[in-house]
């Protein structure tokens, strides 16, 4: 059975903190708003030109649009069931953000917590698009009311092109004392905006084609296209997009529609680059409600460091690749897992398969790649590097035995995970990470200093019998 890792806040929100991801790395302040007033300010310098038409098949001016703050609500009872009332009072406006006030009131006998936006249950939309920012973490004891309020950053709105408020999707986690969960389905909010929003034009694809992104983020847009990658059940993969920060770190988005009449969930498993396997576990890409579109999000840098990747001959990325998998809001599947790729290039270049060759039986074939120093900034590690290589008739799991590696003949631990499962035909990163820290309490205070490293992989198929557990000795 393949793990299943969740993604950190960070990953989920990556648009909703497009400053943070892909620009400096700041909390929201003046200095980002006045990114967003210089692109403002950019334009008004420029002649005055018509008034836009949307459905206009002319490319788009690259300058940040204003966002609009005049769209209002009436007040809305969005839950009034088991003693617990949610009423939407107000939609009002700062620099920075859009609020949505609430009073929630408690009339039960239990304590209650309120979520939303969090990643166990992350179910709100504005204007027919996913949105992560807005997040609600209220305590509100038994016969208590509470006044609180969501906020949705207005920067990261502009991303998905949303200048305005025409509507907001939103549901709740109720949980009591016992951590007993009652979730609300999400339930719309029109504004004064909605009856004249136009919500036929896919704002999303027209901001991140036409250069606002890299006007708004100082992310650059390296490839994008329109077509359809994914199809089933009512779900579509529609477009994709590959981004870089200013740190060049970078980010496969793809964007899922849900015509289903179901909350849907997303995931990724087999992540491959160029044809080489980076990790196997399931990787969530979050939650679509009906009716709604998500911008899934895939960091290079959440996968593997970069460096890591030099030894197997990729210098760009070329390809991606993965399992994608629909699920329901029980888990239960929704459509069988099928594998999607999307060539960047028309030629990719060949994975480098050179090494010394430390195992090769069974159509089973282990190369070591060396030895590098991690690249990232807050991660202090050395990466002992494999290339495996599955041209045997099954799929393969790979791990390394518990307790096994040392350096220099002194045990050491490996930082993080090294499972990894590996279809037929298929090669994949096998990384052995380790904290300098735990060499430097054996004395190993540079890289330059391993000489050796001695570790026992296990071998097993997908119901988990052995096929080999090779001792392996990698010199350096």
């Amino acid at each position: 059975m393949k793990q299943k890792r969740v993604l950190t806040i960070l990953m989920m929100a990556v648009l909703a903190c497009s400053v943070t991801a892909c620009g400096d790395e700041k909390e929201p302040s003046q200095e980002e708003t006045m990114s967003v007033d210089a692109g403002k300010e950019e334009s008004e310098d420029q002649e005055e030109e018509p008034e836009e038409d949307l459905e206009a098949e002319e490319p788009e001016d690259a300058s940040v649009r204003d966002f609009q703050t005049d769209a209002a609500i009436e007040e809305t009872v969005l839950v009034d069931e088991n003693d617990i009332k949610i009423t939407a009072t107000d939609l009002s406006y700062d620099n920075y953000s859009a609020k949505l006030n609430l009073v929630i009131e408690n009339n039960s006998d239990k304590n209650l917590s309120f979520v939303t936006g969090s990643i166990g249950y992350s179910c709100c939309a504005i204007n027919g698009y996913m949105i992560d920012n807005g997040y609600l973490n209220a305590d509100v004891a038994a016969g208590k009311k509470s006044n609180e309020t969501i906020s949705f950053d207005t920067e990261a709105l502009l991303l998905y092109g949303i200048t305005q408020i025409a509507d907001i999707q939103i549901g709740f986690d109720i949980t009591d004392e016992d951590y007993t969960h009652e979730y609300v389905n999400p339930v719309q909010i029109k504004t004064s905006a909605a009856d004249t929003y136009d919500y036929e034009t896919d704002t999303y694809r027209r901001e991140i084609s036409s250069g606002t992104w890299e006007a708004l983020s100082g992310c650059s847009v390296d490839y994008y296209v329109e077509e359809e990658i994914y199809s089933a059940g009512g779900a579509r993969i529609e477009s994709a997009a590959l981004i870089t920060n200013k740190d060049g770190e970078r980010t496969f988005l793809m964007e899922l529609a849900n015509e289903q009449d179901q909350i849907i969930n997303g995931s990724a498993g087999d992540i491959a680059i160029n044809g080489l396997t980076l990790q196997s576990y399931e990787y969530s890409l979050g939650t679509v409600i009906p009716g709604t579109r998500r911008v899934m999000m895939v960091s290079m840098s959440d996968l593997i460091d970069v460096a890591c990747l030099e030894p197997f001959g990729i210098a760009d990325i070329e390809e991606f690749a993965c399992t994608f998998m629909l699920e329901d809001n029980d888990n239960h599947e929704i459509e069988k897992p099928k594998e999607i790729s999307v060539a960047l290039t028309e030629n990719m270049a060949s994975i480098d398969d050179s090494g010394e060759e430390l195992y090769n039986e069974d159509g089973i074939r282990i190369v070591s790649k060396g030895l590098i120093e991690g690249s990232a900034e807050l991660m202090d590690d050395i990466h002992i590097l494999l290339l495996v290589e599955n041209q045997s008739a099954k799929t393969i799991c790979i791990d390394e035995a518990y307790g096994s590696l040392s350096i220099n003949g002194f045990m050491v631990d490996a930082s993080g995970l090294t499972s990894l499962e590996i279809d037929p035909d298929k090669r994949a990163v096998f990384d052995v990470a380790i904290y300098k820290s735990a060499l430097e309490d054996n004395r190993i205070t540079d890289i330059s200093d391993i000489a050796e490293a001695e570790l026992t992989l296990e071998i097993t198929d997908q119901k988990f019998n052995t096929i080999a557990e090779p001792a392996v000795k990698i010199s350096f």
